[in-house]
């Protein structure tokens, strides 16, 4: 029979795998939208490209 240890040692891993995912994906669109205004792909946030209406 499993438990809750065993599933805390297995699950503990991937869970921080998962939220260094995360954190990698959120940081980079942040610099993209702020360096580029770009928020292409975005979930929350309309999808802009502030480059196209400054040209």
């Amino acid at each position: 029979m499993v438990g809750k240890d065993d599933v805390r040692r297995i699950i503990k891993p991937l869970l921080k795998d998962a939220q260094n995912a995360i954190r990698t994906k959120v940081s980079t669109a942040l610099v993209r939208y702020r360096e580029e205004g770009r928020s292409l792909g975005a979930l929350n946030m309309s999808e802009v490209d502030l480059r196209s209406l400054m040209l």
